[in-house]
């Protein structure tokens, strides 16, 4: 697996990034009451970001051995995937029908908190391998 496809995997995930934070702002004028939650969520993407722009320029002058680059890859494709994940969840509750905003109050605020979670827990890990490396 060549340096490149860290490269790639943060750019891509750095787009999706972009996306939901978009999609967030919509949901928060959409469901005012859940400006709280999705101010956490904000905050957790944002951090993420800084940790993806950190280890895409690190990426660029280190050479990370090849089980951390498998690693990191695996790792970006995971929150990938929780970013997926997200953007539906927010596309389903934002349709506009008050159902899915009451919907949004008894399962869906669990559901993207228990998201959130996962990405902070992606991230941490992108951190752990960032200070690993650099040692």
């Amino acid at each position: 697996m060549d340096p490149l496809s860290v490269s790639v995997a943060c750019v891509g995930l750095l787009a999706s990034i972009g996306k939901l934070s978009t999609q967030v702002e919509t949901f928060i004028t959409q469901v005012r009451d859940a400006r709280k939650d999705m101010d956490a969520v904000k905050g957790e993407l944002e951090s993420l970001h800084m940790s993806l722009g950190k280890l895409h320029d690190d990426n660029t002058t280190t050479r990370y051995p090849e089980s951390h680059r498998r690693t990191l890859v695996n790792i970006l494709r995971n929150c990938d995937d929780v970013t997926d994940v997200m953007r539906d969840l927010l596309r389903k509750m934002s349709s506009g029908n008050l159902f899915h905003r009451v919907q949004w109050f008894r399962s869906g605020r669990d559901e993207m908190n228990g998201l959130r979670s996962r990405l902070e827990a992606h991230k941490t890990a992108i951190i752990i391998h960032l200070n690993v490396v650099s040692m």
